[in-house]
Protein backbone atom coordinates (compact mmCIF):
# COMPACT_ATOMS: atom_id res chain seq x y z
CA UNK A 1 0.00 0.00 0.00
CA UNK A 2 1.32 3.18 -1.10
CA UNK A 3 1.60 5.58 1.74
CA UNK A 4 0.95 9.82 0.95
CA UNK A 5 3.42 11.74 1.84
CA UNK A 6 2.92 14.57 4.54
CA UNK A 7 2.42 18.25 3.36
CA UNK A 8 5.74 20.45 3.53
CA UNK A 9 7.08 23.98 2.68
CA UNK A 10 7.67 23.17 -1.17
CA UNK A 11 4.34 21.38 -1.32
CA UNK A 12 2.28 24.26 0.12
CA UNK A 13 4.05 27.29 -1.67
CA UNK A 14 3.64 25.07 -5.06
CA UNK A 15 -0.11 24.85 -4.07
CA UNK A 16 -0.35 28.67 -3.56
CA UNK A 17 1.02 29.17 -7.20
CA UNK A 18 -0.61 26.32 -9.32
CA UNK A 19 -3.33 23.32 -7.09
CA UNK A 20 -1.79 21.00 -9.66
CA UNK A 21 1.70 21.39 -9.12
CA UNK A 22 0.81 21.46 -5.18
CA UNK A 23 -0.90 17.67 -6.03
CA UNK A 24 2.08 16.95 -8.09
CA UNK A 25 4.07 17.53 -5.17
CA UNK A 26 2.05 15.67 -2.98
CA UNK A 27 2.46 12.45 -4.92
CA UNK A 28 6.32 13.06 -4.98
CA UNK A 29 6.43 13.50 -8.78
CA UNK A 30 9.56 14.76 -10.65
CA UNK A 31 9.69 17.09 -12.79
CA UNK A 32 12.48 18.90 -15.25
CA UNK A 33 13.54 21.96 -13.36
CA UNK A 34 14.57 25.04 -15.35
CA UNK A 35 17.33 27.36 -15.41
CA UNK A 36 15.78 29.72 -13.78
CA UNK A 37 14.11 27.40 -11.46
CA UNK A 38 17.89 26.38 -9.62
CA UNK A 39 18.30 29.86 -10.09
CA UNK A 40 15.71 30.93 -8.15
CA UNK A 41 16.23 28.10 -5.55
CA UNK A 42 19.76 29.05 -4.69
CA UNK A 43 18.57 33.36 -4.42
CA UNK A 44 15.79 32.11 -2.26
CA UNK A 45 18.61 30.89 0.06
CA UNK A 46 20.97 33.64 -0.32
CA UNK A 47 18.12 35.82 0.93
CA UNK A 48 16.86 34.00 3.86
CA UNK A 49 19.80 33.85 5.05
CA UNK A 50 20.12 37.65 4.65
CA UNK A 51 16.59 37.85 6.63
CA UNK A 52 17.76 36.01 9.45
CA UNK A 53 21.07 38.14 9.82
CA UNK A 54 18.99 41.39 9.50
CA UNK A 55 15.71 39.90 12.16
CA UNK A 56 18.64 38.65 14.82
CA UNK A 57 20.45 41.95 14.35
CA UNK A 58 17.45 43.72 15.31
CA UNK A 59 16.90 41.65 18.27
CA UNK A 60 20.12 41.41 19.56
CA UNK A 61 20.74 41.42 23.30
CA UNK A 62 17.29 38.88 23.25
CA UNK A 63 17.59 34.95 23.73
CA UNK A 64 17.67 33.31 20.06
CA UNK A 65 16.82 29.33 20.20
CA UNK A 66 16.96 27.87 16.40
CA UNK A 67 15.79 24.59 15.50
CA UNK A 68 13.49 23.67 17.93
CA UNK A 69 10.58 21.70 18.14
CA UNK A 70 7.28 24.03 18.53
CA UNK A 71 5.02 22.02 21.44
CA UNK A 72 3.02 23.61 23.88
CA UNK A 73 5.67 23.18 26.43
CA UNK A 74 8.80 24.75 24.20
CA UNK A 75 6.16 27.39 23.38
CA UNK A 76 5.46 28.37 26.99
CA UNK A 77 9.26 28.16 27.96
CA UNK A 78 10.73 29.30 24.89
CA UNK A 79 13.05 31.92 23.81
CA UNK A 80 12.15 35.56 22.58
CA UNK A 81 13.05 34.25 19.22
CA UNK A 82 12.59 30.89 17.79
CA UNK A 83 14.52 30.33 14.19
CA UNK A 84 13.02 27.79 11.69
CA UNK A 85 11.00 26.04 14.37
CA UNK A 86 10.26 22.78 13.11
CA UNK A 87 6.06 21.63 13.29
CA UNK A 88 4.76 17.96 12.86
CA UNK A 89 1.68 16.33 13.43
CA UNK A 90 -0.18 13.90 11.37
CA UNK A 91 -0.88 15.74 8.69
CA UNK A 92 1.97 18.40 7.91
CA UNK A 93 5.80 18.35 8.42
CA UNK A 94 6.48 21.88 8.53
CA UNK A 95 9.62 24.33 8.96
CA UNK A 96 8.62 27.70 10.43
CA UNK A 97 10.69 30.55 8.74
CA UNK A 98 10.44 32.18 12.40
CA UNK A 99 8.69 33.49 15.66
CA UNK A 100 8.76 36.43 17.51
CA UNK A 101 7.98 37.09 20.85
CA UNK A 102 5.33 40.18 22.12
CA UNK A 103 5.29 41.71 25.38
CA UNK A 104 3.18 41.06 27.84
CA UNK A 105 -0.44 42.71 27.29
CA UNK A 106 -3.85 42.82 28.95
CA UNK A 107 -5.12 41.57 25.31
CA UNK A 108 -3.27 38.15 25.55
CA UNK A 109 -4.47 35.18 27.65
CA UNK A 110 -3.82 36.26 31.28
CA UNK A 111 -1.49 38.98 30.67
CA UNK A 112 1.01 36.79 29.23
CA UNK A 113 3.28 37.26 26.01
CA UNK A 114 2.73 35.47 22.91
CA UNK A 115 4.26 34.71 19.60
CA UNK A 116 3.64 36.04 16.11
CA UNK A 117 4.81 34.69 12.75
CA UNK A 118 7.79 35.79 10.78
CA UNK A 119 8.25 34.78 6.97
CA UNK A 120 11.24 35.35 5.11
CA UNK A 121 10.89 37.25 1.89
CA UNK A 122 12.68 39.79 -0.15
CA UNK A 123 10.19 40.58 -3.21
CA UNK A 124 6.66 41.80 -3.09
CA UNK A 125 4.25 40.90 -0.64
CA UNK A 126 1.31 39.18 -2.33
CA UNK A 127 -1.34 36.86 -1.67
CA UNK A 128 0.38 33.45 -1.33
CA UNK A 129 3.34 35.18 1.13
CA UNK A 130 0.14 36.56 3.21
CA UNK A 131 -1.64 32.89 3.11
CA UNK A 132 1.52 31.06 4.46
CA UNK A 133 2.18 33.61 7.12
CA UNK A 134 -1.62 33.08 8.37
CA UNK A 135 -1.18 29.32 8.00
CA UNK A 136 2.10 29.74 10.64
CA UNK A 137 -0.04 31.89 12.95
CA UNK A 138 -3.05 29.47 12.70
CA UNK A 139 -0.61 26.63 13.43
CA UNK A 140 1.32 28.57 16.66
CA UNK A 141 -2.39 29.54 18.26
CA UNK A 142 -3.02 25.86 18.38
CA UNK A 143 0.02 25.31 20.24
CA UNK A 144 0.01 28.81 22.43
CA UNK A 145 -4.00 28.81 22.82
CA UNK A 146 -3.80 32.81 21.51
CA UNK A 147 -4.34 33.78 17.98
CA UNK A 148 -1.81 36.31 16.45
CA UNK A 149 -3.41 39.34 14.43
CA UNK A 150 -0.20 40.73 12.57
CA UNK A 151 2.85 38.66 11.67
CA UNK A 152 5.58 39.93 10.45
CA UNK A 153 7.34 39.61 6.72
CA UNK A 154 11.31 39.91 7.50
CA UNK A 155 13.51 40.99 4.40
CA UNK A 156 17.21 40.71 3.84
CA UNK A 157 17.58 44.64 4.30
CA UNK A 158 15.69 47.01 6.18
CA UNK A 159 12.65 47.15 8.19
CA UNK A 160 10.36 44.20 8.67
CA UNK A 161 6.89 44.64 7.39
CA UNK A 162 3.78 44.09 9.47
CA UNK A 163 1.18 42.24 8.37
CA UNK A 164 -2.37 42.25 9.50
CA UNK A 165 -4.24 38.96 9.91
CA UNK A 166 -7.77 38.28 8.57
CA UNK A 167 -10.29 37.91 11.70
CA UNK A 168 -10.13 34.35 13.37
CA UNK A 169 -7.71 33.53 10.53
CA UNK A 170 -10.46 32.40 8.35
CA UNK A 171 -8.03 32.39 5.18
CA UNK A 172 -6.07 30.02 6.63
CA UNK A 173 -8.26 27.70 8.27
CA UNK A 174 -10.17 27.58 4.40
CA UNK A 175 -6.90 27.26 2.95
CA UNK A 176 -5.72 24.39 5.64
CA UNK A 177 -9.18 22.45 4.92
CA UNK A 178 -8.21 22.60 0.91
CA UNK A 179 -5.01 20.93 1.80
CA UNK A 180 -6.69 18.09 4.13
CA UNK A 181 -9.16 17.64 1.55
CA UNK A 182 -6.10 17.00 -1.22
CA UNK A 183 -4.43 14.88 0.97
CA UNK A 184 -6.95 12.29 1.98
CA UNK A 185 -7.64 12.25 -1.88
CA UNK A 186 -11.30 13.88 -1.27
CA UNK A 187 -10.91 16.48 -4.01
CA UNK A 188 -8.47 16.63 -7.08
CA UNK A 189 -8.70 20.43 -8.31
CA UNK A 190 -8.91 20.84 -12.07
CA UNK A 191 -5.58 21.48 -14.44
CA UNK A 192 -5.84 25.89 -14.84
CA UNK A 193 -2.36 27.04 -16.90
CA UNK A 194 -1.29 30.06 -15.29
CA UNK A 195 1.25 32.57 -15.62
CA UNK A 196 3.61 30.58 -12.98
CA UNK A 197 3.57 27.44 -15.88
CA UNK A 198 6.71 29.00 -18.08
CA UNK A 199 8.64 28.51 -14.83
CA UNK A 200 7.27 25.52 -13.77
CA UNK A 201 9.31 21.89 -13.50
CA UNK A 202 6.32 20.56 -14.55
CA UNK A 203 5.55 22.80 -17.56
CA UNK A 204 6.03 20.40 -20.73
CA UNK A 205 3.45 17.69 -18.40
CA UNK A 206 0.94 20.21 -17.88
CA UNK A 207 0.72 21.76 -21.56
CA UNK A 208 0.69 18.30 -23.19
CA UNK A 209 -1.99 16.91 -21.21
CA UNK A 210 -4.15 20.45 -21.66
CA UNK A 211 -3.47 20.04 -25.33
CA UNK A 212 -5.32 16.89 -25.47
CA UNK A 213 -8.12 18.02 -22.77
CA UNK A 214 -8.21 21.21 -25.41
CA UNK A 215 -8.34 22.62 -22.11
CA UNK A 216 -10.14 26.24 -22.19
CA UNK A 217 -6.76 27.30 -19.64
CA UNK A 218 -4.90 27.03 -22.73
CA UNK A 219 -6.68 30.81 -23.90
CA UNK A 220 -4.10 32.90 -21.77
CA UNK A 221 -5.71 35.05 -19.23
CA UNK A 222 -8.40 32.94 -18.45
CA UNK A 223 -8.74 32.02 -14.87
CA UNK A 224 -10.05 29.52 -12.83
CA UNK A 225 -13.16 31.33 -12.04
CA UNK A 226 -14.32 32.35 -15.79
CA UNK A 227 -13.51 28.41 -16.47
CA UNK A 228 -16.07 27.07 -13.72
CA UNK A 229 -18.67 29.27 -15.08
CA UNK A 230 -18.40 28.34 -18.50
CA UNK A 231 -18.39 24.37 -17.21
CA UNK A 232 -21.49 25.50 -15.46
CA UNK A 233 -22.99 26.21 -19.07
CA UNK A 234 -21.96 22.70 -20.37
CA UNK A 235 -18.66 24.59 -21.94
CA UNK A 236 -15.20 22.45 -21.37
CA UNK A 237 -13.26 23.01 -24.39
CA UNK A 238 -11.86 25.52 -26.60
CA UNK A 239 -13.51 24.32 -29.13
CA UNK A 240 -16.78 24.16 -27.67
CA UNK A 241 -15.98 27.90 -26.83
CA UNK A 242 -15.36 28.53 -30.45
CA UNK A 243 -19.33 28.41 -31.00
CA UNK A 244 -20.46 30.72 -28.88
CA UNK A 245 -19.18 33.46 -30.25
CA UNK A 246 -22.07 36.64 -30.99
CA UNK A 247 -21.67 40.15 -32.42
CA UNK A 248 -23.77 42.26 -30.31
CA UNK A 249 -25.05 45.47 -31.31
CA UNK A 250 -24.88 48.09 -29.13
CA UNK A 251 -27.41 49.88 -28.03
CA UNK A 252 -27.98 53.73 -29.24
CA UNK A 253 -28.55 55.01 -25.38
CA UNK A 254 -25.76 52.33 -24.14
CA UNK A 255 -23.46 54.09 -22.08
CA UNK A 256 -19.93 53.75 -22.88
CA UNK A 257 -17.73 51.15 -21.64
CA UNK A 258 -14.17 49.75 -21.47
CA UNK A 259 -12.88 47.34 -24.57
CA UNK A 260 -12.93 43.37 -23.39
CA UNK A 261 -10.96 41.12 -25.35
CA UNK A 262 -13.48 37.98 -26.50
CA UNK A 263 -12.17 34.85 -25.51
CA UNK A 264 -14.49 32.80 -27.95
CA UNK A 265 -13.42 34.92 -30.38
CA UNK A 266 -9.95 33.80 -29.89
CA UNK A 267 -11.14 30.43 -29.72
CA UNK A 268 -12.66 30.75 -33.22
CA UNK A 269 -9.43 32.02 -34.65
CA UNK A 270 -8.01 28.96 -33.27
CA UNK A 271 -10.42 26.62 -34.97
CA UNK A 272 -10.79 28.09 -38.24
CA UNK A 273 -6.94 28.94 -38.10
CA UNK A 274 -7.77 32.67 -39.48
CA UNK A 275 -7.09 35.80 -38.12
CA UNK A 276 -9.99 38.25 -37.41
CA UNK A 277 -9.85 41.75 -37.38
CA UNK A 278 -12.55 43.54 -34.47
CA UNK A 279 -13.75 47.03 -34.47
CA UNK A 280 -11.48 49.91 -35.95
CA UNK A 281 -8.17 50.27 -34.48
CA UNK A 282 -6.18 53.25 -35.25
CA UNK A 283 -2.41 53.68 -35.55
CA UNK A 284 -1.06 56.18 -37.10
CA UNK A 285 2.38 55.84 -37.47
CA UNK A 286 3.46 58.93 -39.81
CA UNK A 287 7.34 60.01 -39.63
CA UNK A 288 10.40 58.06 -37.63
CA UNK A 289 9.78 54.88 -35.83
CA UNK A 290 11.14 53.83 -32.78
CA UNK A 291 10.67 50.37 -31.58
CA UNK A 292 11.94 50.37 -27.20
CA UNK A 293 12.33 47.33 -25.08
CA UNK A 294 13.68 47.81 -21.68
CA UNK A 295 15.12 44.88 -19.35
CA UNK A 296 15.46 45.30 -15.83
CA UNK A 297 14.28 43.43 -12.21
CA UNK A 298 10.38 43.97 -11.88
CA UNK A 299 10.55 43.20 -7.81
CA UNK A 300 13.22 45.85 -7.38
CA UNK A 301 12.38 48.56 -10.33
CA UNK A 302 15.61 48.65 -11.38
CA UNK A 303 17.00 48.90 -15.42
CA UNK A 304 19.63 48.05 -16.62
CA UNK A 305 19.32 47.75 -20.71
CA UNK A 306 17.55 49.60 -23.07
CA UNK A 307 17.46 48.51 -26.35
CA UNK A 308 16.35 50.62 -29.81
CA UNK A 309 15.81 50.05 -33.64
CA UNK A 310 15.42 52.95 -35.68
CA UNK A 311 13.83 53.95 -39.19
CA UNK A 312 14.13 57.26 -40.23
CA UNK A 313 13.20 57.17 -44.08
CA UNK A 314 15.60 54.57 -45.79
CA UNK A 315 18.30 54.50 -42.92
CA UNK A 316 17.63 51.74 -40.17
CA UNK A 317 19.95 51.72 -37.27
CA UNK A 318 20.22 49.74 -33.83
CA UNK A 319 21.23 50.91 -30.35
CA UNK A 320 22.17 49.27 -26.70
CA UNK A 321 22.31 51.37 -23.58
CA UNK A 322 23.97 49.30 -20.96
CA UNK A 323 24.08 50.05 -16.97
CA UNK A 324 26.98 48.15 -15.43
CA UNK A 325 25.57 48.14 -11.94
CA UNK A 326 22.17 48.61 -10.05
CA UNK A 327 23.00 52.03 -9.12
CA UNK A 328 21.01 54.92 -9.49
CA UNK A 329 23.61 56.71 -11.65
CA UNK A 330 23.94 54.02 -14.03
CA UNK A 331 20.41 53.94 -14.39
CA UNK A 332 19.76 57.51 -15.32
CA UNK A 333 22.73 57.40 -17.34
CA UNK A 334 21.06 55.13 -19.96
CA UNK A 335 17.84 56.70 -19.87
CA UNK A 336 19.58 60.06 -20.64
CA UNK A 337 21.59 58.02 -23.82
CA UNK A 338 17.96 57.06 -24.57
CA UNK A 339 16.49 60.68 -24.18
CA UNK A 340 19.28 62.48 -26.32
CA UNK A 341 18.85 59.50 -29.15
CA UNK A 342 15.09 60.72 -29.52
CA UNK A 343 15.46 64.11 -29.27
CA UNK A 344 17.74 63.80 -32.62
CA UNK A 345 14.14 63.35 -34.12
CA UNK A 346 11.45 66.05 -34.37
CA UNK A 347 8.68 64.12 -35.27
CA UNK A 348 8.83 60.09 -34.52
CA UNK A 349 6.76 57.62 -33.08
CA UNK A 350 7.79 55.46 -29.54
CA UNK A 351 6.58 51.68 -30.55
CA UNK A 352 6.80 49.17 -27.57
CA UNK A 353 5.35 45.93 -26.31
CA UNK A 354 3.07 46.32 -23.35
CA UNK A 355 3.38 48.57 -20.72
CA UNK A 356 6.42 47.94 -18.93
CA UNK A 357 8.14 50.37 -20.85
CA UNK A 358 5.97 53.56 -20.34
CA UNK A 359 5.74 52.60 -16.59
CA UNK A 360 9.96 52.44 -16.76
CA UNK A 361 10.09 55.94 -18.09
CA UNK A 362 7.23 56.91 -15.26
CA UNK A 363 9.70 55.75 -12.64
CA UNK A 364 12.96 57.09 -14.05
CA UNK A 365 11.13 60.58 -14.48
CA UNK A 366 11.15 61.69 -10.96
CA UNK A 367 14.87 60.73 -11.02
CA UNK A 368 15.81 62.86 -14.33
CA UNK A 369 17.27 66.45 -14.68
CA UNK A 370 13.90 68.86 -15.61
CA UNK A 371 15.05 68.96 -19.03
CA UNK A 372 14.65 65.17 -19.20
CA UNK A 373 11.37 65.01 -17.42
CA UNK A 374 9.74 67.34 -20.12
CA UNK A 375 11.55 64.97 -22.72
CA UNK A 376 10.02 61.93 -20.91
CA UNK A 377 6.73 63.92 -21.47
CA UNK A 378 7.10 63.96 -24.45
CA UNK A 379 7.87 60.58 -25.41
CA UNK A 380 5.26 58.96 -23.34
CA UNK A 381 2.75 61.05 -25.49
CA UNK A 382 4.39 59.97 -28.70
CA UNK A 383 4.08 56.24 -27.88
CA UNK A 384 1.99 53.26 -29.03
CA UNK A 385 1.56 49.95 -27.36
CA UNK A 386 1.31 47.82 -29.85
CA UNK A 387 -0.36 45.13 -27.53
CA UNK A 388 -2.54 46.77 -26.40
CA UNK A 389 -3.91 47.54 -29.85
CA UNK A 390 -3.80 43.49 -30.83
CA UNK A 391 -5.50 42.80 -27.18
CA UNK A 392 -8.54 44.42 -28.26
CA UNK A 393 -9.09 44.51 -31.67
CA UNK A 394 -6.52 41.83 -33.47
CA UNK A 395 -7.46 37.61 -33.04
CA UNK A 396 -4.64 35.64 -33.67
CA UNK A 397 -4.93 31.89 -33.68
CA UNK A 398 -2.42 32.08 -30.81
CA UNK A 399 -3.52 30.99 -27.39
CA UNK A 400 -1.84 34.21 -26.28
CA UNK A 401 -0.53 37.71 -27.21
CA UNK A 402 2.76 37.33 -25.98
CA UNK A 403 5.16 38.81 -28.46
CA UNK A 404 6.96 35.52 -28.82
CA UNK A 405 4.35 33.35 -29.67
CA UNK A 406 2.88 35.82 -31.95
CA UNK A 407 5.87 36.33 -33.20
CA UNK A 408 6.91 32.75 -33.83
CA UNK A 409 3.44 32.94 -35.54
CA UNK A 410 5.37 35.41 -38.04
CA UNK A 411 7.94 33.40 -38.51
CA UNK A 412 10.36 34.93 -36.05
CA UNK A 413 12.68 33.07 -33.65
CA UNK A 414 14.98 33.59 -30.93
CA UNK A 415 18.99 32.20 -30.94
CA UNK A 416 18.57 31.04 -27.05
CA UNK A 417 14.65 28.72 -26.56
CA UNK A 418 15.22 29.32 -23.42
CA UNK A 419 15.35 32.84 -23.52
CA UNK A 420 12.45 34.55 -21.86
CA UNK A 421 11.45 37.73 -19.94
CA UNK A 422 12.14 35.73 -16.55
CA UNK A 423 15.55 33.66 -17.83
CA UNK A 424 16.96 37.32 -17.90
CA UNK A 425 16.62 37.95 -14.22
CA UNK A 426 18.62 34.81 -13.43
CA UNK A 427 21.34 36.17 -16.38
CA UNK A 428 21.47 39.38 -15.03
CA UNK A 429 22.05 38.60 -11.36
CA UNK A 430 25.10 35.93 -12.23
CA UNK A 431 26.37 38.40 -14.87
CA UNK A 432 26.62 41.08 -11.81
CA UNK A 433 28.18 38.43 -9.71
CA UNK A 434 31.00 36.96 -12.39
CA UNK A 435 30.83 39.30 -15.34
CA UNK A 436 31.27 36.61 -17.61
CA UNK A 437 30.85 38.44 -21.18
CA UNK A 438 28.32 35.63 -22.71
CA UNK A 439 25.91 36.67 -20.28
CA UNK A 440 26.26 39.94 -21.32
CA UNK A 441 26.08 38.88 -24.81
CA UNK A 442 22.82 36.84 -24.31
CA UNK A 443 21.23 39.74 -22.28
CA UNK A 444 21.53 42.29 -25.61
CA UNK A 445 21.60 39.39 -27.85
CA UNK A 446 17.63 39.08 -26.60
CA UNK A 447 16.73 42.44 -25.87
CA UNK A 448 17.19 43.33 -29.87
CA UNK A 449 15.73 40.33 -30.98
CA UNK A 450 12.44 41.46 -28.88
CA UNK A 451 13.00 45.06 -30.96
CA UNK A 452 13.43 43.10 -34.40
CA UNK A 453 10.09 40.74 -33.75
CA UNK A 454 8.29 43.93 -32.16
CA UNK A 455 9.28 45.62 -35.78
CA UNK A 456 7.87 42.35 -37.37
CA UNK A 457 4.20 42.69 -35.73
CA UNK A 458 3.65 46.11 -36.01
CA UNK A 459 4.64 45.85 -39.95
CA UNK A 460 1.98 43.02 -40.37
CA UNK A 461 -0.30 45.20 -38.44
CA UNK A 462 0.31 47.58 -41.02
CA UNK A 463 -0.33 45.53 -43.39
CA UNK A 464 -3.85 44.03 -42.02
CA UNK A 465 -5.22 47.35 -40.75
CA UNK A 466 -4.33 49.42 -44.64
CA UNK A 467 -6.90 46.26 -46.21
CA UNK A 468 -9.42 47.90 -43.58
CA UNK A 469 -13.09 46.39 -42.68
CA UNK A 470 -14.07 46.06 -46.33
CA UNK A 471 -14.02 42.01 -46.26
CA UNK A 472 -11.65 39.46 -46.05
CA UNK A 473 -8.26 38.98 -47.98
CA UNK A 474 -5.26 37.04 -46.89
CA UNK A 475 -1.98 37.74 -45.31
CA UNK A 476 1.58 37.29 -46.69
CA UNK A 477 1.64 34.07 -45.03
CA UNK A 478 -1.70 32.97 -47.14
CA UNK A 479 -3.67 33.04 -43.65
CA UNK A 480 -7.39 34.46 -44.04
CA UNK A 481 -7.98 37.47 -42.65
CA UNK A 482 -11.73 38.33 -41.44
CA UNK A 483 -12.91 41.78 -40.27
CA UNK A 484 -15.61 40.28 -37.69
CA UNK A 485 -18.41 42.91 -39.54
CA UNK A 486 -18.19 40.38 -42.85
CA UNK A 487 -18.46 37.32 -39.69
CA UNK A 488 -21.74 39.02 -39.02
CA UNK A 489 -23.06 39.94 -42.29
CA UNK A 490 -22.31 36.19 -43.21
CA UNK A 491 -24.18 35.12 -40.22
CA UNK A 492 -27.33 37.62 -41.06
CA UNK A 493 -27.51 35.69 -44.55
CA UNK A 494 -27.91 32.31 -42.73
CA UNK A 495 -30.39 33.61 -40.57
CA UNK A 496 -32.11 34.88 -43.50
CA UNK A 497 -32.10 31.78 -45.65
CA UNK A 498 -33.06 29.79 -42.47
CA UNK A 499 -36.13 32.00 -42.06
CA UNK A 500 -37.28 31.53 -45.69
CA UNK A 501 -37.17 27.91 -45.36
CA UNK A 502 -39.30 27.76 -42.11
CA UNK A 503 -41.68 30.32 -43.58
CA UNK A 504 -41.68 28.54 -46.93
CA UNK A 505 -42.74 25.35 -45.02
CA UNK A 506 -45.21 26.87 -43.15
CA UNK A 507 -46.85 28.44 -46.30
CA UNK A 508 -46.61 24.85 -47.61
CA UNK A 509 -48.53 23.63 -45.01
CA UNK A 510 -51.10 26.32 -45.07
CA UNK A 511 -52.44 25.77 -48.60
CA UNK A 512 -52.95 22.11 -48.04
CA UNK A 513 -55.24 22.44 -45.45
CA UNK A 514 -58.08 19.84 -46.65
CA UNK A 515 -61.66 21.53 -45.44
CA UNK A 516 -61.66 20.24 -41.60
CA UNK A 517 -58.38 18.99 -40.31
CA UNK A 518 -57.97 16.72 -37.14
CA UNK A 519 -53.87 16.08 -36.60
CA UNK A 520 -52.58 18.88 -38.65
CA UNK A 521 -53.66 21.42 -36.85
CA UNK A 522 -54.18 20.03 -33.81
CA UNK A 523 -58.27 20.83 -33.68
CA UNK A 524 -60.35 18.64 -34.33
CA UNK A 525 -62.75 19.01 -36.94
CA UNK A 526 -61.39 22.99 -37.33
CA UNK A 527 -62.84 24.45 -41.09
CA UNK A 528 -59.45 25.21 -43.30
CA UNK A 529 -60.41 28.89 -43.81
CA UNK A 530 -60.26 28.99 -39.62
CA UNK A 531 -57.06 27.26 -39.76
CA UNK A 532 -55.51 29.86 -42.21
CA UNK A 533 -56.29 32.83 -40.33
CA UNK A 534 -54.90 31.40 -37.03
CA UNK A 535 -51.97 30.14 -39.12
CA UNK A 536 -51.41 33.76 -40.18
CA UNK A 537 -51.71 34.79 -37.05
CA UNK A 538 -48.53 32.56 -35.63
CA UNK A 539 -46.35 33.81 -39.10
CA UNK A 540 -46.73 37.42 -37.88
CA UNK A 541 -45.94 36.36 -33.99
CA UNK A 542 -43.02 34.09 -35.22
CA UNK A 543 -41.54 37.48 -37.75
CA UNK A 544 -41.73 39.60 -34.35
CA UNK A 545 -39.32 37.47 -32.55
CA UNK A 546 -37.39 36.99 -34.94
CA UNK A 547 -36.71 40.33 -36.30
CA UNK A 548 -33.59 41.33 -34.94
Amino acid sequence: MTTVSKVTREMLESYLHCKSKGLLKLAREHGTKSDYEVWRRDLTARQQSGAVGNLTMRYRGYKVGADMALTVPNMETGPEVILHGKFENELISLSLDALVKTEPSASATQGQSYYIPVLFHDDEIRTPQKTLLELFALIISELQGTEPTVGLVCHSKGKPTTIRLTPGLQIARSFLREITELHQGLSTPMLVLNNHCQVCEYHDRCRAQALKEDNLSLLRGMNELQITRLNKKGIFTVNQLSYTFKIRRRPKRARKSSPVHHFPLRALALREKKIFLHGNPDMALAGTRIYLDIEGTPQSHLYYLIGVITISGEHESHDTYWADTASESDQIGIFARLLDHLNQYSEYRLLHFGSYETVALRRMQIHMAEPYKRQIENALKRSINILSVISLHIYLPTYSNSLKEIGGFLGYQWSDPSSSGVQTLAWRDRWLSDREPFLKAKLIRYNYEDCVALKGVVEFLEQILAAGPSGSFRDRQGTEIVPTSALAAEKMGRRYTDRRVSLSTIFERSTNFPTSTTNATGYLHEPADIARRRLSKQIGNYLRQTKS
